[in-house]
C-alpha cells in the first residue's frame, strides 16, 4: 500500500491516495472506502481554503498498471479527457466536476469499480482550488 499526502501548490490541492491493496503478484484492488474517506478530508480542506464547491472545477485522476489503455477508452466514453502518464505506465483522466457528496459517493465509486474491472490501481486525484470559470 502506498502512503497518502496532500499539498497545496500554485492554487491546486493535490492528493495522492494509497487506496489500493495488492493481492498476489499481479492483482490490484482499488479500495473505494479509503478513497471516499480521503476525499471527504480533501473536500473539507478545499472548503477551509475558501473553495466554492458548488462550481465545477478541473479534477484529474491517476490510474496505473493493468489494462490502462482499455480503461482510458472507457473513461473517454464518460466525458473524460485522457492522456498517458509520463512513464507511459498508466492513464490520467480529467474533466470538470462539481465536488460534493454526490461526486464523492458516485464518481469515486464508479472510478474505483472501473479501475478494478480493468485491473488498474486508482492512485488518487487532484483538483483546482478555484473553479474553472475563475482560472
Amino acid at each position: 500500500m502506498k502512503g497518502r499526502f496532500t499539498i497545496i501548490c500554485a492554487g491546486f490541492l493535490l492528493t495522492l491516495c494509497g487506496a489500493c491493496n495488492a493481492e498476489g503478484a499481479n492483482a490490484v484492488v482499488s479500495d473505494f472506502s479509503r478513497q471516499s474517506e480521503q476525499a471527504s478530508q480533501v473536500l473539507n480542506a478545499l472548503q477551509e481554503h475558501g473553495a466554492d464547491l458548488s462550481k465545477p472545477r478541473n479534477v484529474v485522476h491517476y490510474f496505473y498498471d493493468g489494462d490502462f489503455q482499455g480503461l482510458g477508452d472507457a473513461l473517454k466514453k464518460l466525458g473524460y479527457r485522457t492522456r498517458p502518464t509520463v512513464d507511459d505506465d498508466g492513464v490520467i483522466a480529467e474533466r470538470a466536476d462539481i465536488l460534493n457528496e454526490e461526486w464523492r459517493l458516485g464518481t469515486l465509486t464508479q472510478l474505483s469499480e472501473m479501475a478494478n474491472q480493468y485491473g488498474c490501481e486508482y492512485d488518487g486525484w487532484e483538483a483546482a482550488v478555484t473553479p474553472e470559470t475563475e482560472q
